[in-house]
């Protein structure tokens, strides 16, 4: 508000946790916020890539949130659904994993994404039949075979497989390409944003979390810079023990790579995956939806007015994160009241303009 930044200190040497966690009811700036920092991101060298559950970042809206120039050089669309884009990637991929416990990691966390939450004794039953399955497999799985291979299993195989039934059927029908993530990455670089639509039916976010296991497996190999995971609608995502999004949350800092998500409210009952957001080490609070007094407590202030959440515009937002303090030159716990800076107010813009040649 007086005319000062703050922010944070990205190091990629240092296991810091970069989870950012904005809530705020429609209309209150969550995606505009996020919108402003993917091209930062971007800017600094992170891959990044967005899985747009509510049509939040279509090409038609960044245009409205960002420049015109941005969205055309730096992102990249893929729309996932019957008639249109196929899975950009292949599922059943192991390349880049030398060893059995790699490949099994790998095929696992794609399982257990398309499962749901699963009890332990299933999970390790689960991990036992990988390991005999996978001993000869060396380039990819069929999931169709896979699948079939599981419900010859009498015992915990038939309800795992009854379980990835429905989303192996809508990948089945909407096809896949045969790449990994790093023929994805190396098509030019660019923001990567894939739009799920309704066009899978109810396995829409099995789906989302298949693919964010599958790219959290290559990161977890990879590992040579800075992955930022985006993702626009927190909606019924499984983020139970063993999931890919839970994994990422708990870590993601030894792996260097970020998650970006939002919702509407903060307090909502029954939702588990709130209480692991909660853990994020950057919330962002726009203009809330329910609980404001709660919300406003939480944050320090006795009430909704005294936060001054009355008063907020698209982009005002208080948040509560771990801010780097230049004098000291640690990162230190803080809650300030302010807005989401505009991309285009950056140097980061000026970069791009001189990078891209958009003068």
């Amino acid at each position: 508000v007086d005319g000062r930044f703050a922010g944070k200190m990205l190091r990629y040497a240092a296991e810091e946790s970069n989870i950012y966690f904005g809530t705020g009811r429609t209309g209150s700036g969550k995606s505009w916020a996020i919108a402003q920092i993917l091209p930062m991101l971007f800017m600094l060298g992170h891959l990044v890539v967005v899985f747009d559950v509510s049509g939040s970042y279509t090409k038609e809206k960044l245009l409205k949130m960002l420049p015109a120039e941005t969205v055309e050089k730096l992102f990249r669309f893929i729309n996932v659904g019957a008639g249109k884009d196929p899975v950009p990637v292949d599922l059943g991929s192991l390349r880049g994993c030398e060893t059995l416990p790699d490949r099994k990691r790998a095929i696992y966390s794609v399982l257990r994404a398309a499962t749901g939450p699963i009890d332990k004794s299933t999970s390790c039953e689960l991990k036992g039949f990988l390991s005999e399955y996978l001993k000869d497999k060396r380039y990819s799985v069929s999931l169709s075979n896979l699948y079939f291979e599981l419900k010859k299993n009498p015992n915990f195989g038939t309800e795992v497989a009854d379980c990835v039934c429905s989303v192996f059927t809508d990948i089945g029908e909407i096809g896949y390409e045969q790449k990994t993530w790093d023929n994805l990455f190396s098509q030019g670089r660019k923001i990567i944003v894939i739009n799920l639509g309704n066009e899978v039916g109810d396995s829409t976010h099995q789906l989302l979390d298949m693919m964010v296991g599958s790219l959290f497996n290559w990161q977890m190999s990879h590992d040579s810079g800075f992955l930022s995971i985006a993702i626009d609608e927190l909606i019924d995502q499984d983020f139970s023990t063993g999931s890919p999004l839970q994994t990422i949350v708990k870590q993601g800092r030894k792996f260097h790579t970020a998650l970006i998500g939002a919702t509407q409210d903060y307090f909502n009952q029954g939702s588990a995956h709130l209480d692991v957001m909660k853990q994020a080490n950057m919330k962002s609070f726009c203009h809330p939806g329910k609980s404001e007094d709660r919300v406003a407590q939480k944050l320090g202030f006795s009430n909704a007015v005294d936060a001054g959440f009355n008063k907020f515009k698209a982009g005002d937002t208080i948040l509560e994160f771990d801010g780097y303090n230049k004098e000291t030159g640690e990162n230190e716990a803080l809650t300030i009241k302010g807005r989401v800076v505009d991309f285009v107010e950056t140097p980061f813009y000026e970069k791009f303009k001189e990078i891209y040649g958009c003068y």
